[in-house]
């Protein structure tokens, strides 16, 4: 029997021997001696944690917590450290506090200002690079984007939409992302860079395209089309199509849908939102493209594109082009096409379907996925290091990298260019990147 479970059993009888009270007392000093001062020093670090909190908060969840966990004050936190990196390309420094978010302020001298709008489960955030105004809140001016010491690119904000973003499209005026992985589109503003709706279309839209009037989605997860109305953000009709979906192109007269999973390409009217043709196509069709003469599909599983007359849906030409072919842009004079597999970007004569050239792009293998062009440059979304690659159309060279997720396997898989700014959809942070040109 222990000690302390005789002196208990004494304790029910009533009475102590002396010898057990003076060891009782000299045993009961000892633990006194080290755990006062242990509780106190507990109490000390209690109170400075809290201060520093109060002072610090978003400082500590900026480094390492993502948009499902609760800041102390239970609003949630979304704002991780690489869309501070995007935005600086620094991943040490200090943190402000300001009326509306906070100033970080990187070791290379570069800021960035985040601000908060919402509350709870609603809260987003914009990351601008530059400084806050005065402290007491952000700056109402678009900041320099000129003057960097570092090689992160011209990062103009970074911006929360929903679960899983693998594609996205810009008409000009709105920026339409699909979420994969809850269902939804998030409508952004192109002018403010914030969402201003979430739709909610068929299961794992995994690619969106607008005309501007009209904005369809290939829902993999459903083997259906959604088409939605531009202006009011409502689902105007859900089309089925064929099996596993993932590409999706809308020239305003006819929809082109790559269904991977039965190698078809479906072509749908897009005034009536009927599917009036199946087309087969290469194997494992990952992506399409219509310059409103032409059909582009790019076949993931046998490294080619086929080529569609856009008028009559008629088979043209097969290309030989990359490894995993996946999206793919035309400008009506050339044909760009990402290939994950060997990290290149091929470009293809649209009059003749030679390839003119073979261009390197990220980091290696399993790189560029998103794919757009303007006219002028040609961007591709690079998965591998997470980064934007801009190509001269003129040249086919690489003239810019753009950091834009956070490194390796950081998911930007889509990207949209409108000629004034870039968009590119990381889908592992559920975040969109706007960049200028």
């Amino acid at each position: 029997m222990t000690f302390f479970s005789r002196l208990s059993s004494k304790n029910r009888r009533g009475g102590f021997t002396l010898l057990e009270l003076i060891i009782a007392v000299v045993i009961l000093a000892v633990l006194a001696t080290i755990a006062i001062p242990t509780f106190l020093q507990d109490i000390t670090n209690s109170k400075s944690a809290v201060a520093a909190e109060s002072a610090a908060a978003i400082a500590r969840d900026a480094e390492g917590m993502n948009s499902s966990n609760p800041n102390p004050d239970g609003s949630v936190n979304s704002v991780t450290l690489s869309n501070l990196i995007a935005a600086t390309g620094e991943a040490s420094g200090s943190y402000t506090s300001t009326a509306s978010g906070f100033q970080y302020d990187a070791t290379n001298g570069t800021s960035a200002c985040v601000v908060f709008t919402g509350a709870g489960a609603n809260q987003q955030f914009t990351v601008t690079k530059g400084a806050c105004a005065g402290g007491g809140g952000p700056t109402t001016t678009a900041p320099t984007t000129t003057t960097t010491t570092t090689t992160s690119g011209p990062v103009l904000a970074t911006i929360a939409v929903g679960s899983g973003p693998y594609s996205i499209s810009d008409d000009g005026t709105h920026v339409w992302v699909a979420n994969y992985n809850d269902g939804t589109v998030s409508e952004i503003d192109v002018s403010t860079g914030t969402v201003i709706a979430t739709i909610t279309v068929g299961a794992n839209p995994f690619a969106v395209s607008s005309d501007g009037t009209h904005v369809w989605t290939a829902n993999f997860g459903d083997n259906t089309v959604s088409e939605v109305d531009a202006a009011t953000g409502a689902v105007l009709h859900t089309i089925p199509v064929g099996l596993q979906p993932n590409g999706i192109s809308s020239d305003g007269t006819h929809v082109w849908v790559a269904n991977s999973g039965d190698n078809t390409v479906s072509e749908v009217d897009a005034a009536t939102g009927t599917v009036i043709a199946t087309i087969t196509v290469g194997s494992s069709p990952y992506s399409t493209s219509s310059d409103g003469t032409h059909v582009w599909v790019t076949n993931e599983g046998d490294g080619t594109v086929t080529e569609l007359d856009a008028v009559t849906g008629a088979f043209v030409r097969t290309i030989t082009v990359g490894s995993d072919p996946s999206d793919l842009t035309s400008d009506g004079t050339h044909v760009w096409v990402s290939n994950a597999g060997d990290g290149t970007v091929s470009e293809i004569d649209a009059a003749t379907g030679t390839v003119l050239h073979t261009i390197t792009v990220g980091t290696g293998a399993f790189g560029p996925y998103g794919l757009s062009s303007n006219g002028t440059d040609v961007w591709a979304a690079n998965d591998n290091d997470g980064t934007v690659s801009e190509i001269d159309a003129a040249s086919g060279t690489v003239i810019d990298t753009i950091t834009v997720g956070y490194g390796y396997g950081s998911g930007t898989f889509g990207v949209s260019a409108d000629g004034t700014h870039i968009w590119a959809a990381n889908v592992n942070n559920n975040t969109v990147t706007e960049i200028t040109p």
